[in-house]
């Protein structure tokens, strides 16, 4: 949602802060190494449509309540 809200640009993010956002360890936001770079808390996506299909289905309802609030397609 970060990516989406971020136009697709490069976010800044801490490891330890998803971590503490999605109530998982710090180590297990590391699975996600393929899909997305990672320097200096900085987040850039690389694989978007990898990491949408590693979701849950409550990624889905959630961007299509923001689509619907905002009245437009998100990324």
């Amino acid at each position: 949602m970060g990516y989406n809200r971020a136009r697709g640009q490069p976010f800044q993010l801490t490891q330890e802060y998803l971590a503490s956002m999605l109530r998982v360890h710090r180590p297990t936001v590391s699975v996600t190494a393929s899909m997305v770079e990672y320097s200096r808390g900085v987040i850039n996506v690389l694989d978007y449509d990898g990491l949408e299909g590693a979701t849950c289905e409550c990624y889905q309802v959630i961007k299509d309540q923001f689509e619907r609030f905002l009245g437009k397609r998100i990324a």
